[in-house]
């Protein structure tokens, strides 16, 4: 015989099994058969009973006929297939037979055999062959040939067609009221049970029919009315506790419970529990049924603990009945694990009990291919929920290539696993492919004209979400909003495919952070919310949610509060305190709390939510790691940084364990490691942890760039913390030309960006360009953020200290008077901004000069913080100091001491003990003692500040420094010179160290050093330190810089000390060569060098030489009016002199 490839290797994979013909099978002993190039020839050996066909040419076997498949041999190029005729045929047979007739009486051989290839899934062979019947049969079957006409066009999804063969088959009077029983398996034993002739009942079972097709139409108002109509008929002719009358709520329940009218329906199944509980045993499956129904809803209500316990419930009744494998059990599996995938989020769990359900069908279903191809949709659900997104693309394949080869490559049954494989590649950020199976998909939908509109609007918003991804956000509005007409059509009274549409709508908004539109969406969502469900469902909860996020992002907090609490109360009436949607809810309050800096409560939520997570799913789920994440966040801005960290590397440590896709949310994690770091002053750490954030967003993550550009935004806040300002400002120019371009209304975010830069360029004392930024932000904050009045204040705040920093009071200071007013008009939930906002009046006055009006506004500001810290607080004692230093300009000494003083207390009781504040407040006070010539008090303070001081090098070492180098003033003062020349040697060595390329402060303390010896009369020793100044300026600047002047002078005067004129003059001529070039000729440092020059020739004995340098200062004084009688007079002596003295040694 002649097979196909594919048909032989179906036979392979059917080694050892019984197998049957769906046809007859002739056996001759010559047959020719036409040559086809894509098929195969075979051999078949069947091994029979030759006794049965004694001569006998030809040998027909028929659909009674049963073989074992043996084994397939391909020894040569003929493969040969061994087949067995065993008995099993006729048996089987009989017994179809017997259970047919069974469920409809006196049905003939050929509509049972039509019924034979309806239950094989053989639609359209049945069709054809129902399709004949119809012409030839006799009148008694014709009801029944439409009927089975009509679910072969039901099962291919023709449901106009089928509903028009049930209506003639309704219109018959052939078919009787027991044999009806086939209409409806579910009412089959109770029409068994007794007999009802009334034709009445008739119309109720095919009314019965019409509102199944309908439903399956999605028309369920239209599918409601044709099941009360069979209600009311059924009511006239049964009890109220009849079966059939339970099984008639049980569809109304149905329908109700797609309109999502869960209450109803659930009344409505109840009473047929109630029923069944009655009527039958409580361990029947009529109740098992209905059990499950009822779980169905409690599901739709989000109900999933419930949910989940009454399937376990009908699983445990399904498992008593059958003692073999059946299809209600694999669909109870998959019951559980739908609860399992999508309402606990327990995937591993789900998909063991997918995988349970797939091996059922395979071993005893294999010719399911519907069931089966769902089964695999299922798992490839649970693979992509725990982001195996390769794996889950294998299985969805697999029941797309099973589908294909079943029905064909355009079906309406491929779209489920189309959008499935769509899903999947979008989760890949591989849009482009997604689109083109969403664009299938509608292609399918499009050409299927029997199929509910409402399953194109789903298409619709698919492709509208994949649009939002490539960032085309016009047109993915667009495709929503087609979506949303036709739901509305179809649910003109609202429903939750609508509430979803806008929903979508709404966040397509809010990501481009148009947030007065996205409300919009959200409330029209609420609305029907509102309108179709009860006060407490769960569905406005979630509304309420998605509004506080809005509000959220515009700062709204109190009322982002109140919607979040209004849905945790909805939750925490439908759902068990222990349930996740609790701990989200909670997760949602917390940051809300966090964000309005109630720390402390935001921890409790939190810690709340853990609670609940770690009781509900293992140890690396997805939720627990981000909460460790929250939790990690609370503590960093609490400043409590190790015990921030610690949570945040556990959550990375399970995330690197993971696959490689779930490190995208990795990059979350590294990012708030990131943020301790910086805090922590450990920059590269920092660095590397952001960079290692951004690697994985733009590999991995490309597109969204809110989240890419707040990295960037991070990672040039700690290059700016490291004073690298060029490479700060590139980051936060990338990361706004990114907001700029793809999120242009993200006005709040932008604002971040220019405010950042606008610091940065204030840094590098360019003031100009900052002064450029701040108003740019504040452009924003007046135009589109007119709600922001803190954020105003701040920036007019930013834009008045630059114009100070330039000296343009009066501008800074209207800018700084504005921002005052806006805090004084407007109360803000942190009262500490408008006394911060008098201090930065006061420290600008004070700049220009107006100390005591400067008093002023710090005193106001003293006043406010002593009201709103009454147990005292560190930004009091900042504020004394602030006073203080004030104070300490006007020589108010005491005074000063006494502001400084109440400081120290406050900051001895609220900072630790090696706090830099503690130590400031001593240096000051060090200071006005030291001024005071206080210096033994003076040195007590400047060694408790140094003490801290040093705790904190290197990153303190200038104030080290300082503070050694004060302490070693005093003690030249006090003429302890040995000790004086310790100090101010350990504040060298601190230099070396921590900034060896500072060369102009090295110097400074090198000068000092020798500026002790020359104390002691030490020359050679300061002669060694000069020298050692000396060659750092000259390598470390220009020749003629003037701060080598001040060197060679020194130099020159102590080698004059020590009578080493040589090498005096050496130095004084250096000293006057780059002077001259300099000074004026008249000026007073150029007579004293070259009276200097003239002293050395002198004293060298080059008379000569001296005469001329004394000739020349001479002529400086007569040509300039500065100098006196008594300075000319000096020279001319001197002159006079050396002219002597000359004269007598040429004599």
């Amino acid at each position: 015989m002649k097979l196909s490839k594919h048909e032989l290797n179906h036979f392979k994979q059917k080694q050892g099994q019984i197998m049957s013909m769906k046809g007859f099978l002739l056996v001759k002993p010559d047959i020719v058969l036409p040559q086809r190039l894509d098929f195969i020839d075979v051999h078949l050996e069947i091994k029979c009973n030759l006794k049965e066909y004694q001569n006998k040419n030809d040998v027909l076997f028929d659909l009674n006929t049963t073989f074992q498949l043996e084994n397939i041999k391909e020894n040569d190029q003929t493969p040969l297939i061994r087949l067995t005729a065993v008995s099993y045929g006729r048996m089987i047979k009989e017994k179809y037979l017997t259970d047919t007739h069974r469920q409809i009486e006196n049905l003939s051989i050929p509509v049972i055999f039509s019924k034979l290839m309806c239950d094989m899934n053989e639609w359209n062979q049945s069709r054809k062959y129902l399709q004949y019947l119809l012409i030839h049969s006799n009148e008694q079957d014709l009801p029944w040939i439409e009927y089975f006409i009509g679910q072969t066009l039901y099962e291919i999804g023709e449901w106009d067609e089928a509903r028009l063969c049930y209506d003639r088959a309704m219109k018959t009077n052939q078919i009787r009221l027991q044999d009806s029983a086939v209409v409806r398996s579910a009412i089959a034993l109770e029409i068994r049970e007794k007999y009802y002739e009334h034709f009445h009942v008739d119309i109720a079972i095919s009314l019965d029919n019409i509102s199944d097709i309908l439903g399956n139409q999605g028309k369920y108002d239209q599918a409601l009315e044709y099941q009360k109509r069979a209600m009311s008929i059924c009511k006239e002719y049964y009890q109220s506790n009849h079966t059939y009358i339970a099984f008639l709520l049980l569809r109304i329940s149905s329908i109700l419970y797609h309109q999502e009218i869960f209450e109803e329906a659930l009344n409505h199944n109840q009473q047929a529990l109630t029923i069944m509980k009655t009527s039958r045993s409580s361990d029947h499956l009529d109740v098992a049924y209905a059990l499950a129904d009822i779980a169905h809803i409690r599901y739709g209500q989000g109900m999933h603990e419930e949910s989940l316990q009454l399937y376990q419930q009908v699983l445990a009744l399904l498992i008593q009945f059958y003692s073999f494998d059946h299809l209600d059990i694999a669909h109870t599996w998959i019951y559980i694990g739908r609860v399992l995938l999508n309402g606990q989020k327990n995937y591993e769990q789900a998909l063991n009990f997918f995988q349970k359900s797939l091996t059922m069908l395979e071993r005893s279903y294999s010719f399911y291919h519907a069931h089966i191809a769902y089964n695999l949709n299922l798992i490839g659900n649970a693979l992509r929920k725990q982001m195996k997104f390769n794996q889950a693309l294998e299985i969805y394949n697999r029941a797309l290539k099973m589908q294909e080869d079943y029905y064909s490559p355009e079906h309406i049954e491929l779209v489920d696993t189309l959008t499935n494989i769509s899903h999947t590649l979008s989760s890949q950020e591989k849009v482009d492919e997604a689109l083109l199976y969403c664009q299938r998909t509608s292609t399918i939908q499009q050409n299927n004209s029997s199929l509910d509109p409402i399953n194109i609007s789903y298409t619709l918003n698919n492709i509208g979400n994949l649009m939002e991804k490539k960032k085309e956000f016009t047109q993915a509005i667009e495709f929503h909003q087609q979506a949303l007409t036709i739901q509305k059509k179809c649910f003109p009274l609202g429903h939750s495919t609508i509430i979803a549409t806008l929903k979508f709508i709404g966040t397509i908004f809010t990501n481009q952070c148009q947030y007065d539109q996205a409300l919009e969406y959200y409330k029209q969502a609420l609305d029907i919310n509102e309108k179709c469900f009860p006060s407490n469902h769960v569905q406005l909860a979630s509304n309420f949610i998605l509004i506080g996020s809005v509000l959220s992002a515009q700062k709204k907090f109190s009322e982002t509060l109140d919607f979040q609490n209004r849905a945790l109360a909805i939750r925490e009436k439908n759902y068990p305190s222990d349930h996740v949607i609790i701990a989200r809810t909670l997760t949602h309050i917390a940051r809300t709390l966090s964000d309005q800096k109630i720390h402390h409560q935001a921890l409790e939520s939190y810690q709340r939510a853990m609670n609940i997570y770690e009781k509900c799913y293992p140890s690396d789920h997805i939720d627990i790691i981000s909460n460790l994440n929250n939790i990690g966040d609370v503590l960093y801005r609490l400043k409590r940084y190790n015990e921030a960290l610690t949570y945040h590397q556990q959550a990375l440590a399970i995330q690197e364990k993971q696959n490689a896709t779930a490190h995208i949310n990795m990059a979350r994690t590294l990012n708030h490691i990131g943020n301790i770091f910086s805090s922590q002053k450990k920059f590269d750490e920092s660095l590397h942890s952001y960079h290692r954030a951004l690697e994985i967003r733009e590999t991995l993550d490309s597109l969204n760039y809110q989240t890419i550009s707040t990295i960037l935004s991070s990672i040039a806040d700690v290059f700016y913390k490291q004073r690298n300002y060029d490479q700060a400002f590139d980051y936060q120019q990338r990361s706004l030309n990114m907001r700029q371009t793809h999120y242009p209304s993200d006005y709040l975010n932008i604002v971040k960006n220019f405010k950042a830069m606008g610091n940065i360029r204030f840094a590098q004392i360019r003031y100009e360009e900052s002064i450029n930024f701040y108003q740019k932000a504040l452009t924003i904050y007046e135009k589109y953020c007119t709600w922001c009045h803190s954020d105003i204040a701040v920036s007019c705040q930013q834009i008045g200290s630059t114009f100070i920093k330039l000296k343009q009071y009066q501008e800074g200071l209207k800018y700084l008077f504005r921002a005052l007013q806006i805090f004084e008009e407007n109360s803000s939930s942190d009262c500490e901004k408008l006394p911060m906002c008098l201090c930065i009046i006061g420290n600008s006055l004070d700049k220009q000069g107006n100390s005591n009006e400067a008093l002023h506004y710090y005193q106001r500001a003293l006043t406010i913080r002593q009201e709103l810290y009454p147990s005292g607080h560190i930004r009091i004692a900042t504020n004394l100091a602030s006073i203080g230093d004030i104070l300490r300009n006007q020589k108010k000494y005491d005074e000063a001491f006494d502001m400084y003083e109440q400081a120290l207390v406050i900051y001895e009781k609220f900072c630790s003990f090696d706090d830099l504040k503690l130590s400031t407040c001593l240096g000051h006070m060090a200071f006005l003692l030291k001024q005071q010539h206080k210096y033994d008090q003076g040195l007590s303070f400047y060694y408790r500040a140094l003490a801290i001081r040093e705790k904190h090098l290197p990153s303190s070492y200038t104030t080290v420094v300082e503070y050694l180098m004060d302490i070693g003033r005093i003690k030249v003062d006090k003429h302890n010179f040995d000790e004086a020349h310790n100090d101010f040697s350990r504040a060298v060595a601190v230099f070396q160290e921590c900034d060896p390329l500072n060369y102009s402060q090295l110097v400074i303390n090198l000068e000092w050093i020798a500026n002790v010896w020359n104390k002691k009369r030490c020359f050679h020793r300061v002669i060694e330190y000069l020298q050692q100044c000396l060659h750092i300026k000259e390598a470390s600047l220009s020749p003629e810089h003037l701060s080598i002047v001040t060197t060679l002078s020194n130099l020159a005067y102590v080698h004059r000390t020590r009578h080493e004129y040589q090498l005096s003059l050496i130095y004084e001529m250096k000293y006057y060569t780059i002077i001259e070039k300099v000074f004026s000729p008249d000026h007073k440092d150029i007579i004293d060098s070259l009276s200097n020059i003239a002293q050395c020739y002198e004293n060298l004995n080059e008379l000569q030489i001296a005469l001329k340098y004394y000739q020349r200062i001479l002529t400086i004084y007569e040509q300039s009016p500065s100098y006196s009688f008594d300075e000319k007079q000096i020279v001319k002596d001197k002159i006079d002199q050396l002219t002597e003295q000359i004269n007598e040694e040429l004599v």
